[in-house]
């Protein structure tokens, strides 16, 4: 299915939107179109021209101004990335920009040749520069995601009141939906007090590919299931859907009612799954035994040792090959790296001996 930029679908929509009165949708589609920054008298000129352009088609100047307003609070809600930041990026400046910023991702390498010397510290550029090229290009692709879900809900309105569009370009944007709600999702199943490591591993799996919408991960804003859906209901409804669930054990988990809901939900529904343990533990717990899935079915511990290293490599290698994503060395060695760090900030490392001495750090 050919992907449509949205940029392109943006100018299409729009005059259906004002065709239709939907002028909310117009407002917030035109604030997309163009970027708009969270200074209101910044935007004075252009939120004028939508109001403008609103009250021709007949609404007194005062309403005009009203929807306009409100419009403008909703879009700005849509671009918020974290607690107070934005990403103001236009539709067409973040399609440029996810291509530039692969590109230079493409070209970074450390030069062949060097003196082992320098080549530690270039590569520690490198790895420094990419780290924060995938934070900037996963901002934005999170960001075209919203956009996407906006403009594909307006496309099936548009649709229910009988007006289309260019049909071969609504039935192919649709179409592009329908093939994303078939493939695989992976659901982190954990207990709100373990938002640490369940924040880890969300950084690891987003950093391999895998999109905000193939992630169910409930203490993050862009990984929620619907708001009227519990999680049985959820993977009930996406039975069809290939599903990968990621238990996160802790003694608080077995303690959480929801949490042991969600973990029968996934083994009702016979998905795969994985355990994985925060490193505090108890594995005697008699409520561990108790479950439904087969305890037996080690994985890794948290602790940032060598087999959970090895661990979340085999974790890697079956995300990578569930959705067919493409990692590089470099990329996956950074990923770990950061994962480790995420996971062992605040954890007492055990002493080691140095010539006889018992060194702490």
């Amino acid at each position: 299915i050919q992907t449509i930029p949205l940029s392109t679908l943006l100018v299409q929509i729009l005059p259906v939107a004002l065709e239709l009165n939907d002028f909310e949708g117009y407002s917030v589609l035109s604030c997309w179109n163009k970027p708009v920054c969270k200074d209101k008298a910044a935007n004075k000129v252009f939120l004028d021209q939508i109001t403008k352009t609103i009250h021709a088609e007949g609404l007194r100047l005062e309403e005009a101004r009203t929807i306009v307003t409100n419009a403008h609070e909703k879009y700005l809600l849509l671009r918020t990335v974290e607690k107070d930041k934005l990403l103001m990026f236009s539709a067409k400046e973040m399609e440029d920009k996810i291509k530039e910023l692969n590109e230079m991702l493409q070209s970074m390498t450390v030069p062949q040749g060097l003196h082992p010397t320098d080549a530690y510290y270039q590569s520690l550029s490198v790895d420094k520069s990419r780290a924060l090229i995938i934070e900037n290009r996963d901002l934005i692709q999170r960001q075209y995601a919203v956009l996407q879900s906006y403009i594909v809900a307006k496309l099936a309105e548009f649709r229910r009141k009988g007006k289309m569009i260019d049909k071969n370009t609504v039935n192919s944007t649709l179409e592009t939906q329908q093939a994303e709600e078939k493939e695989p999702v992976i659901f982190l199943s954990h207990r709100s007090s373990d938002k640490k490591y369940g924040d880890a591993l969300e950084k690891l799996i987003t950093g391999l590919g895998v999109k905000h919408n193939q992630l169910i991960y409930t203490s993050h804003p862009l990984h929620k299931i619907p708001l009227d859906k519990n999680i049985y209901d959820y993977l009930r409804e996406n039975i069809g859907r290939e599903t990968f669930v990621i238990i996160l054990w802790s003694d608080e988990y077995l303690d959480s009612p929801a949490c042991l809901n969600e973990m029968g939900a996934a083994w009702v529904m016979q998905t795969d799954y994985t355990n994985i343990y925060v490193p505090n533990f108890s594995f005697g717990n008699p409520k561990y035994h108790q479950c439904a899935v087969d305890t037996r079915k080690m994985g890794a511990v948290l602790n940032g040792d060598q087999h959970c290293k090895a661990n979340m490599i085999e974790l890697k290698n079956k995300i990578v090959k569930m959705f067919g994503l493409q990692v590089d060395e470099q990329t996956w060695t950074y990923l770990l790296d950061e994962f480790v760090k995420d996971i062992t900030t605040d954890q007492i490392k055990a002493p080691r001996v140095e010539n006889g001495v018992l060194i702490f750090e």
